[in-house]
């Protein structure tokens, strides 16, 4: 059942859209505001950053690479670099002792300088702390060095936590361009995170150094730093932009610097964070405002919506059977037009109920006229068994076929007393019927039956047919004087069933056929007739035909009969249609909606 809502009800959700509307609008228009605000700003802070972040990188990088030309230049370095074969001499082991002091004095000089070594070009390796490891990487590090033939070149490929600054050492007495030996100078990766946290302007930011080597000093996984470094920063200027990463959106600013590149970048959910709570002052502002709104809209409507809820009350009245129920009409406005539309309703209200009396007495004779026809089944059918037993005891076929086919006429009939049979039973019925006849009369009637095997299982109500063939064998082909012929049909038409009854005997004339079908659509037969018969011009002999095809001149339901069951029970837009030429014949169709399934009324007919 639908859901009524109230005046009151439609008049709070309209004012309330009404409201919320602009004040969507408003926080739709403050919250773009705010992002754009909010977006330029973190471009402009972030590229201020990494341009004086990039400052004091560059200058971290030259004060390391200056202390690896210092020791590039150092006498002593330059010395042992140059000895071509190693004794176990005293003179030896004292250079290496103090080569040793030496490079240590050179890592004291800064307290992220983990180690320092250097290599011959023999392998020979010196340095402030013995690691066979380092030696392996050192060896790996000779051709990049040799291809940079004296420049510096970073690495973080060693271990966790170092940045590694090696270069070629170069004969800087005899030939720059001849090398003699390579630096490493390990460093503490800690003291350039150090100074990206003193940058850090925004919750989750995170930074990233790339060079052209590959090295990625980085703040974040390598995953993301892979991908983050995957931008360009163009020459010296910032660019900025947005990529997309596995845990959502990120804003990056990236600035290159010779052969190395900085990038710092931050979800792009905490650029925005700020609006948050604005956006929450403003939910609540609104909230605010749509509660005042709806209390003064509940406080307006109950004014207007007073009169009416006395007119509402009088049709619940109305409704629960008080049809003599006036309202009276105090007012001129809309709800007094409301309460005299209720009156003139209730006067409509008795009539229809008056006229629904009448329709259900008629229904309930017609249906004791049903009845008058139905007779005992077990009565009627243990009586013809005994007939059947009997015929066949005394090999009469004839009688036995006769016999044969009541029975199965009648329990089809009968229907255990249900209304409605399918098409296939209905047709069944009248063939046995016809069989019946044509026993009866020989060679004076033949016929045909024919069904469409598409609506044989849909359903309709029972009998209509055999009146309407009873019809067209008693006054069609009986008063023809001759051999006559019945054709019954059953066909699917634009999703109606057509049941026609055709026959070729007297017929009728023209003003017969529109004497049957007037009678057919009024009301009361039987003053209908009466009509007819001041109105008309034909003879009382005619009138007697009219009445005798209509079924109200003896027993039999007839064509008034049938008319009425199917009008009855499926509506005024169904029923039967009367063509007939005199002297030619008679065709009787009834159209009837298409409904599916049917219980079978001829079960166990065969055992009869």
């Amino acid at each position: 059942m639908r859901q009524t809502t109230t005046i009151r009800a439609q008049m709070v959700g309209f004012f309330s859209v009404l409201l919320t509307i602009p004040l969507l609008i408003s926080a739709i228009y403050i919250y773009l505001t705010l992002q754009s605000n909010l977006k330029q700003n973190h471009i402009r802070h972030q590229s201020q950053t990494v341009q004086v972040l990039s400052v004091e990188i560059g200058e971290w990088r030259q004060a390391y690479e200056n202390l690896s030309l210092r020791i590039f230049g150092d006498p002593l370095v330059q010395h042992i670099l140059k000895i071509e074969q190693w004794q176990q001499t005293a003179q030896h082991l004292s250079l290496r002792s103090e080569l040793r002091d030496r490079l240590i004095s050179y890592a004291e000089t800064t307290d992220n300088c983990r180690a320092i070594y250097v290599m011959d070009s023999s392998f020979n390796s010196y340095g402030t702390k013995p690691d066979a490891a380092m030696f392996e990487y050192m060896q790996s590090k000779r051709d990049t060095a040799d291809r940079l033939d004296g420049y510096p070149a970073w690495s973080s490929e060693w271990i966790d936590q170092t940045i590694v600054l090696y270069r070629r050492i170069n004969d800087n007495q005899y030939d720059l361009n001849h090398g003699i030996g390579y630096l490493f100078i390990v460093l503490d990766r800690q003291e350039l995170l150090s100074i990206y946290e003193q940058f850090t302007l925004e919750r989750g930011q995170q930074f990233a150094l790339t060079d052209f080597w590959g090295i990625r000093i980085s703040t974040s996984d390598r995953s993301i730093v892979k991908a983050m470094t995957g931008v360009d920063g163009a020459g010296h200027a910032t660019s900025y932009g947005i990529v997309q990463l596995d845990d959502g959106k990120h804003a990056y600013t990236a600035v290159r610097n010779q052969d190395w590149q900085l990038t710092t970048w931050v979800a792009e959910e905490e650029i925005y964070a700020p609006i948050r709570p604005i956006l929450v002052a403003v939910i609540f502002v609104s909230v605010a405002l749509i509660v005042y709104s709806v209390m003064m809209v509940v406080f307006i409507s109950n004014r207007i919506t007073r009169p009416l809820r006395v007119v509402q009350n009088a049709m619940k009245q109305v409704g629960g059977g008080l049809l003599g129920l006036k309202v009276p009409v105090m007012r001129h406005d809309e709800v007094g037009q409301l309460a005299a539309t209720l009156n003139r309703m209730s006067d409509e209200i008795v009539a229809l109920v008056e006229k629904n009396r009448e329709e259900e007495a008629k229904l309930r004779r017609l249906q004791l006229r049903t009845l008058e026809y139905q007779i005992n089944p077990h009565f009627l059918y243990n009586a013809l068994d005994s007939v059947n037993m009997l015929a066949r005891k005394y090999d009469d076929r004839r009688i036995a076929d006769i016999v044969t086919s009541l029975s199965r006429l009648f329990r089809i009939g009968l229907n255990q007393g249900k209304e409605l049979i399918s098409v296939h039973d209905e047709i069944q019925h009248v063939s046995y019927y016809l069989k019946i006849q044509g026993i009866r009369f020989g060679d004076q009637l033949r016929w045909d039956v024919n069904m469409d095997q598409t609506i044989s299982s849909c359903g309709m109500i029972k009998f209509l047919l055999q009146p309407l063939v009873e019809n067209s064998i008693n006054h069609g082909i009986r008063k023809s004087g001759r051999p006559g012929f019945v054709a019954v049909s059953a066909v699917l038409d634009s999703n109606h069933i057509v049941l026609t009854v055709k026959d070729n005997g007297a017929g009728m004339p023209e003003q017969q056929v529109e004497a049957v079908r007037n009678l057919l659509s009024l009301e009361d037969g039987d003053i209908n007739l009466m009509h007819l018969k001041s109105k008309a011009s034909n003879s009382l002999h005619e009138l007697s035909d009219v009445q005798a095809h209509l079924g109200n001149s003896g027993g039999g339901f007839g064509l008034r009969n049938v008319h009425q069951r199917i009008q009855l029970h499926y509506g005024a837009s169904y029923g039967l249609t009367v063509e007939s030429e005199y002297g030619r014949g008679t065709v009787i169709r009834v159209r009837l909606p298409l409904q599916q399934g049917a219980g079978s009324a001829a079960e166990g007919i065969a055992n009869i």
